[in-house]
């Protein structure tokens, strides 16, 4: 199984699911279904995408070229990375918040 929870290390990240946490996606575009996203199982190969695609999207300190990159991206890299994105937000949510559980 493909982890993604290592990217929580990149301070881009970091700052991206402090953000989600918050209920602000700044990287995203109305393109994504946040929805559809929020349903969607990831396979291995979408976690493997995921990876890739976030990894380039944490070289990346400055939202507007966040921002850019997320926007070059096809509608189902999108959805993968909005995925992706909203699965470490829940697990950090999870983690602050263990009565959730």
């Amino acid at each position: 199984m493909v982890e993604l929870s290592f990217l929580k290390r990149h301070d881009s990240i970091k700052r991206l699911i402090h953000f989600g946490t918050n209920g602000y996606y700044p990287i995203f575009d109305s393109e994504v279904d946040y929805l559809g996203a929020a349903s969607l199982k990831l396979t291995k190969t979408d976690k493997l995408k995921a990876k890739n695609l976030l990894k380039k999207i944490s070289h990346h300190d400055n939202l507007e070229k966040q921002k850019i990159l997320f926007s070059s991206l096809n509608i189902s890299e999108k959805n993968i990375v909005a995925r992706a994105l909203l699965e470490l937000v829940e697990g950090s949510l999870l983690d602050a918040n263990s009565h959730l559980q």
